[in-house]
């Protein structure tokens, strides 16, 4: 099971893999499974095929939320918006024509709202004329135009004068002629006239160089669309952008100055976005007065300082009482701007099965004050709730929070990072997964007796994994039986694309992608009847086939006894009219299993309601519910109104570590690594990574080598190193002599060379020298130890005396002795 959902998790919001084929429901037609009710038209969900589609415990899963659009129509409704937006234009005309035979119709003397001395100059900002006479608003946007003309034309701009009110450039080209000369229209205007242009070039084309005309404000110009669009955008990826559409060279520096400045421009200062948080916060309470968002601040050196936010929109808030299971899903992910701290959220579950946001903040680091913050707000929200779970990560820090603060709640544990944990200090987890997911206490406590039997397991778990990571633990009344986090990893990657955002558009970017998403459910919504929703309906009776295994006796219509054949041990109780089979499946999840599938379609009567087996919390009435309401829009930061203590709120104080920062989440070891991008050539080989860990052959651990300090018999010490061959200094190697017969034995030099000898070294201490610093290769013989150093070879004429006495030292002495041992 993916860490991440997929697009084929009941959690995913991804498009679908092509339009006319949903990888959930079959083959769709779009409008053809359409019928009229009430005369409108609605989806025929029994005429669609349902693939079998499984999830990781093999259960068909529930369409996503992109494939129940699709299938409803309202794409299609969508874009005959889009072409009757885009066709008003052309039709603005006034309906009917003048009567001009009417005598009166010079009684109505139009009335302009016209100021003679105002002048609104346009010019073509991608393609600039700087013919002389051209205009210009100001000074500041002439320059870029400047720059933008330059580009177009392949010239490098030279600048001579430039102030506010003249400017004069040139070509940087050699000798070439080419000038310009700009200045103000009028004195004590801004307006800018091309005064005189020399407009001929004896240079080359610079658009292959990489040269000084392309300037970081040129780049922050032309980079602000493309910035609205994609604010993730990185800064490779909108050098490529600019290059390819001006057939330009930049520098890497260059753009990444110029996507900064932009951003400031767009969102601005990032010490500012902490104050307009107010603005923000009074803007979204006007409109939705029921919501709850707390700005807290730290008092330091009598300054106030940004500290934490919390934010739940009213809409959110009632929608998760009203609609949803009482389930919370707690995580938090770093951000990745400047102010590289952490975005908590809670995120709900509705009938879908699909992620429900329901708040979210801010805060510096994972501690225990900030999380009972945290939770304290999220109270607010939910209130004094009976019934409600809430599962974490077992953070350290969020698990103190959910204990001081929801005493009453039921808290469960991501089995997930339970399993991250458990492998880097034990083995044997082939019990731990059927324990995690089996429903009954028995079958449970059949595996976990298993794993608690091996060697420090059970004090392991019991010290660190207090919470429920268990199904067959689970209240039944709370119909969820996630044993994963996946829910809040779900939001995480929701918001994934604008975690660089200063913190106020990060909040305004949340809340307009919330206002998005309840909008787009709620159409959803309107498109659904009957008791429970259609395409839980349609999966329930998707997996009614292929049950030829279960063999069923009755005691009662709505109550049997179902065997497995295929196991003649296994035998469940089954009572529909109560919504229960002994498997407990039924109760956990609220929708029947497969043993209470075999009963329900075994009845008599053909038109089995289906509706009545399944629990309220997938009703279409709820789900209505959930997102009945709407999250208000607001206007830009022009509309907000002031505060005046934001004023004198500071940013935070900076905790950011050194380097560049981090924006991609570090996977664990159970999830695999990253896919890498494909090669463009299909020709070239990618080097296969390694995906195993080393063993170190001394201590038998992972994640270093033998010589490596982090092994534990390496200890501080130096590794002792063998004695080292020096064959330079004429050592004859053991591979290159002859037979140990031929070569007789030589005396220990290390015995009898005494200091004597080495103040006053005597003949044979001259020859035992030269026998010692033969030639490789050769056959060290009594006789030639006998000849005088006079007999030698004329080509190697002998050593002098001095360099003998200097080469047997002491410590000469002992690697000569240890050589001849080894050899």
């Amino acid at each position: 099971m993916d860490f991440t959902p997929s697009c084929n998790s009941p959690d995913s919001n991804d498009i679908p893999n092509s339009p006319d084929v949903d990888p959930a429901l079959g083959e769709t037609g779009g409008s053809e499974g359409l019928q009229k009710i009430d005369g409108e038209s609605q989806l025929d969900w029994d005429s669609i095929i349902v693939s079998d589609v499984l999830d990781d415990e093999g259960r068909v899963q529930v369409p996503c939320e992109n494939e129940i659009y699709f299938n409803l129509g309202l794409n299609k409704e969508d874009e005959a918006a889009n072409n009757r937006f885009s066709g008003s234009g052309t039709n603005c005309h006034a309906q009917g024509s003048l009567d001009t035979d009417n005598e009166d119709h010079h009684a109505d003397q139009p009335c302009q709202d016209y100021i003679p001395d105002e002048k609104r100059v346009v010019y073509n900002r991608m393609n600039p004329s700087m013919q002389p006479g051209c205009l210009f608003p100001n000074m500041k946007e002439f320059r870029i135009a400047m720059r933008q003309y330059a580009i177009k034309h392949e010239f490098e701009l030279g600048i001579e004068v430039t102030s506010t009110t003249r400017y004069v450039g040139y070509c940087k080209g050699g000798d070439c002629p080419w000038r310009i000369y700009a200045r103000e229209e009028k004195k004590g205007l801004p307006t800018i006239v091309v005064a005189v242009l020399d407009d001929v070039h004896t240079c080359t084309s610079s658009g292959r160089r990489g040269t000084t005309r392309p300037t970081c404000g040129w780049v922050a110009f032309h980079a602000k669309p493309l910035l609205m669009k994609k604010p993730q955008m990185g800064g490779k990826e909108l050098q490529q952008t600019l290059q390819t559409t001006h057939n330009v060279t930049i520098g890497y520096d260059t753009v990444w100055k110029g996507k900064e400045k932009a951003l400031r421009e767009l969102y601005g200062s990032w010490e500012e976005s902490f104050q307009l948080l107010y603005s923000w916060k009074e803007a979204v309470i006007a409109v939705m007065p029921d919501s709850v968002i707390e700005i807290d601040v730290i008092l330091e050196d009598g300054k106030y300082y940004f500290s934490r936010f919390f934010c739940a929109f009213g809409p959110c808030i009632s929608g998760f009482r009203d609609g949803c299971r009482p389930y919370l899903s707690v995580d938090s992910t770093a951000l990745n701007g400047r102010w590289n701290e952490h975005l908590a959220s809670a995120t709900g579950v509705d009938g879908h099965n699909w992620m429900y946001p329901v708040c979210f903040g801010f805060f510096q680091a994972e501690t225990v004050d900030n999380w009972i913050w945290f939770m304290k707000q999220l109270k607010k929200v939910v209130g004094d709730m009976t019934l409600l779970a809430i599962c974490s990560d077992a953070q350290k820090g969020l698990m103190h929070a959910v204990n001081e603060v929801f005493p009453y709640a039921e808290r469960r544990e991501c089995f997930r990072h339970l399993m991250g944990n458990y492998v880097k200090h034990h083995a044997g987890s082939e019990h731990m997964y059927p324990a995690a997911r089996a429903y009954r206490r028995d079958v449970f406590e059949h595996h976990v007796t298993k794993v608690r039997n091996v060697h420090k397991i059970a004090e392991y778990l019991d010290q660190h994994h207090k919470f429920l990571w268990y199904r067959s633990g689970f209240n039944k009344d709370i119909k969820c039986d996630y044993i994963t986090n996946n829910m809040a990893e779900v939001y995480n990657n929701w918001v994934k694309d604008h975690k660089d955002l200063p913190v106020c558009d990060l909040a305004e970017k949340i809340r307009e992608m919330t206002m998005g998403l309840f909008h787009r459910r709620r159409r959803i919504g309107h498109k659904l009847h009957g008791i429970i929703l259609p395409s839980a309906l349609a999966i329930l009776k998707a997996r009614t086939r292929g049950l030829g295994h279960l063999s069923i006796v009755k005691c009662d219509n709505y109550m049997a006894e179902v065997r497995d054949s295929t196991n003649c041990m296994t035998k469940h109780v089954v009572n529909a009219e109560l919504k229960q089979c002994s498997c407990e499946e039924w109760q956990h999840t609220g929708k029947p299993c497969q043993h209470g599938l075999a009963l329900i379609i075994a009845q008599d009567s053909r038109d089995v309601g289906m509706e009545n087996f399944v629990d309220d919390y997938y009703s279409t009435e709820r789900f209505k519910i959930a997102y009945s309401r709407r999250v208000e829009p607001i206007g830009d930061r022009s509309f907000w109104p002031s505060v005046d203590f934001a004023s004198g709120v500071f940013a935070p104080i900076a905790r950011r570590g050194l380097g560049r920062q981090r924006k991609n989440r570090i996977k664990s070891c159970l999830e695999g690594r990253s896919a890498r991008k494909k090669s463009t050539n299909e020709n070239e080989k990618t080097k296969k990574r390694l995906k195993r860990q080393y063993t170190c052959p001394n201590c038998g651990e992972l994640g270093h080598r033998q010589s490596s300090y982090k092994c534990p018999l390496n200890g501080t010490k130096k590794r002792k190193r063998k004695p080292r061959m020096n064959t330079t200094k004429n050592w004859i190697p053991k591979e290159l002599r002859t037979s140990s017969q031929n070569v007789p034995e030589q005396p220990d030099v290390a015995e009898e060379i005494t200091e004597q000898e080495l103040e006053d070294p005597q003949p044979e201490t001259e020859q035992l020298g030269l026998a010692l610093f033969q030639p490789l290769g050769a056959q060290i013989t009594e006789q030639e130890a006998d000849e005088p150093a006079q007999q030698a070879p004329p080509a190697s004429p002998p050593p002098t005396r001095k360099w003998l006495v200097k080469k047997i030292t002491p410590k000469k002495r002992l690697r000569i002795s240890a050589q001849k041992k080894q050899y």
